[in-house]
């Protein structure tokens, strides 16, 4: 009995132990870093850990219904199955294989696999989605690097701690005329010109090893032919995963074209420096802050002489601060829409006076840069007062000169009268047409002098206003004729040197058109035509329907009075006069317009 007894108690030991064991199994297991995965020979789960259950997504109750296979996308089986008569050779199989989760997720699984003696086998999961994705990124980041400092237009160099070459890229190869293999053999002393070396040297002591790097900065290459050229560079220090200085890498452009620019730019502002110093027309320069306001930047030394004030004093200042009789004004907003380039440049005259300084100014203003704008201008108070008093000189003129011929006029009037007292006192029909004609000679000369008394041009009369009223004072002395007068007249301006001949031979042939062209009162037809023609010619064509000129008459001689006055006018025109005798009589004059031309003033551009 007591034998039983002892087995029973050795057996109950035993199974306390194997739960023990289990327990401490149990335990191990839901604690591992690890999915654990325990399955019989046809792969259906008997066993699974909580690391498995994260990582799957599903629960436990869930997964000890499931199979292997129900982990793996179908196409990856298809293409790979899953071994098991392999496990039962006693192999330990490790691979990497995709595995679906419950939500759909796929990820990466780093799988361990073996068959245990009972028959089961069991494998461990690790997901390794995330560092082979941090390998990718990191292989990917290396090839674009590659890729990068290799194609990029800057020249690439990496030099280990004793200045020798390691790496370089094409761009700094063909910078300096060698390939990789030759630049292996070389430092970059070797290519850097002697007076460089302590310079460099010192920028690697105090910059790249305290700071880690160094600022830009320049220094010259010797290229394989000899010739030594400019670069411009930035290096930085590179370290192993101990902290040791490792080697240096820099990025190095050459700079050649960029020092011409710099030189050409450098005499070019130079050049216009001197121009600006040197020039006689005073400028201000003008720069468009943020807040919308002009400040004066620069100047020259003419616009201290024109205005009197050293431009020391202003710059810093706004336009208004400087110049405060211009608030007022739209200058200031002018300037303004010029740097803003809103407006081309800008030409005027302008009146300025303050406590300092006072005058007129011509001003030409332009845009130099963005938000810059030039202010050129020239001290014009002479000229204007010169102008003022020419203005003043000319229109004193202007009013003794239509005096003159207000005077002219009425003493012509005079002569009229006097005439008209000889007339009324005789009884010579002779007589009475003498001075019948001479009087309309004499209002024909009147009719001019009271026009340019009129005009606000006393060096010209608008000729076919000049007509007009001429022809209106014949027809009125005719008025009983049945003659009709047809008349056109281009808008021509004349000379009185011009208007008093023309005035004169229109008057005689209308004259006599209307005593001689229409006997016994019979009807007619006058026409007075004027035109302009080319080169500063004009036609003057004054003709009739009537019964025509006498066989006798002729222009050159002085029985003819009319004919021979004609005749001389229009030599005193230099013109020329033709006589059609058809259907009536033409006399057709041709003859140059010698007014002056008008000259603008100064205008405002």
């Amino acid at each position: 009995m007591k034998k039983r007894t002892k087995r029973i108690s050795e057996v109950q030991s035993a199974k306390d132990a194997l739960k023990r064991s289990e327990e401490k199994y149990r335990m191990l297991l839901d604690l591992a870093v690890d999915a654990f995965f325990q399955g019989d020979s046809h792969g259906d789960f008997i066993t699974v850990n909580d690391k498995a259950v994260e990582l799957t997504g599903y629960s436990k109750k869930e997964l000890l219904k499931m199979n292997m296979r129900d982990l793996f996308p179908k196409e990856t089986l298809s293409a790979f199955p899953l071994n098991y008569e392999l496990l039962l050779s006693g192999i330990t199989i490790k691979a990497e294989r995709e595995i679906i989760r419950n939500d759909g997720e796929r990820l990466l699984v780093e799988m361990h696999s073996k068959a245990m003696p009972d028959g089961t086998f069991q494998s461990l999961f690790r997901n390794i989605t995330e560092s082979r994705m941090a390998e990718l990124a990191a292989l990917d980041t290396e090839l674009k690097y590659r890729n990068l400092h290799m194609n990029m237009m800057d020249g690439y160099v990496f030099v280990d701690m004793a200045g020798n070459i390691t790496d370089s890229n094409h761009a700094y190869q063909q910078m300096l005329g060698y390939d990789a293999s030759k630049l292996a053999t070389l430092t970059y002393d070797d290519f850097t010109p002697a007076e460089w070396h302590d310079y460099e040297h010192s920028i690697v002591r105090e910059q790249i090893l305290p700071n880690g790097h160094s600022a830009v900065y320049q220094k010259e290459y010797i290229r394989k032919d000899g010739t030594v050229f400019p670069v411009e560079l930035r290096t930085f220090l590179v370290r192993n995963a101990s902290g040791e200085n490792e080697g240096m890498w820099a990025i190095v452009r050459d700079i050649t074209e960029r020092k011409k620019a710099e030189e050409a730019l450098r005499k070019s502002e130079e050049k216009f420096r001197n121009i600006v110093e040197s020039s006689p027309t005073a400028m201000y320069f003008y720069h468009l802050d943020g807040e919308n306001q002009l400040i004066l930047t620069g100047a020259n030394p003419a616009s201290d002489k024109i205005i009197g004030i050293s431009h020391h004093l202003l710059i810093g200042k706004t336009i208004e601060e400087a110049f405060p009789n211009l608030v007022n004004t739209e200058i200031p907003e002018v300037y303004r829409k010029v740097a803003r380039n809103e407006l081309g440049p800008q030409t005027f005259e302008i009146e300025y006076t303050d406590e300092r300084f006072s005058g007129f100014y011509f001003v030409h203003a332009f845009r130099t840069s963005p938000l810059e704008v030039a202010v050129e201008f020239v001290d014009i108070t002479n000229r204007r007062q010169t102008e003022e008093l020419n203005r003043r000189n000319t229109e004193q003129k202007e009013v003794l000169l239509r005096e003159i011929h207000h005077r002219v006029k009425n003493n012509l009037a005079i002569v009229i009268s006097l005439l008209n007292f000889q007339l009324n006192n005789t009884r010579n029909e002779q007589l009475i047409h003498i001075i019948v004609d001479i009087q309309m000679r004499i209002r024909s000369m009147a009719l001019i002098h009271e026009h340019l008394y009129r005009s606000e041009n006393l060096d010209r009369i608008p000729l076919v206003t000049y007509i007009e009223s001429l022809t209106y004072m014949i027809t009125t002395a005719f008025s009983g004729h049945r003659v009709e007068l047809i008349k056109h007249l281009e808008p021509l301006d004349v000379s009185i040197e011009t208007a008093l001949p023309i005035g004169l031979i229109i008057n005689e042939l209308l004259t006599n058109a209307f005593k001689y062209a229409f006997p016994d009162g019979a009807k007619g037809t006058v026409r007075i035509i004027l035109e302009k023609q080319e080169d500063e010619m004009c036609s003057l064509v004054v003709g009739d329907n009537g019964i025509g000129l006498p066989a006798s008459s002729s222009m050159d001689s002085e029985k003819s009075l009319g004919l021979y006055i004609v005749r001389l006018l229009v030599e005193q025109l230099d013109g020329t006069v033709n006589i059609v005798r058809n259907k009536g009589t033409s006399f057709q004059i041709r003859f140059r317009n010698l007014i002056p031309k008008k000259h603008d003033g100064f205008r405002k551009e």
